[in-house]
């Protein structure tokens, strides 16, 4: 992971952010108590970032936060605001029909 990552902080691009949430998981998968309330952010020297002069109501979800559903793991970007948030990027698969 670079170290602007390790333990919170900017991301330096969109492209890269899959990359670094998988090695997240990962982490996460074998010391579930990291990464508890934290989120990342793209950082605001990125190129990828842009500022909202068109549309005032929103500010683009440039934050990201790992999603929980009962055993499976995923991640989105978000604004942090209700209803702000991305599709989640699930990492984990989708459960099973045959276990009903």
């Amino acid at each position: 992971l670079p170290a602007s990552v390790w333990g919170g902080g900017d991301l330096p691009s969109i492209e890269e952010t899959p990359d670094i949430m998988r090695a997240w998981y990962t982490l996460k998968k074998q010391h579930s108590s990291v990464f508890t309330n934290m989120r990342l952010r793209l950082s605001l020297d990125s190129p990828e970032r842009y500022d909202n002069n068109v549309h005032h109501s929103r500010e683009m979800p440039s934050h990201v936060e790992f999603v929980q559903a009962e055993n499976r793991l995923g991640w989105r970007w978000t604004n942090c605001v209700f209803g702000g948030a991305c599709e989640t990027n699930w990492l984990d698969p989708e459960p099973s029909n045959l276990s009903l």
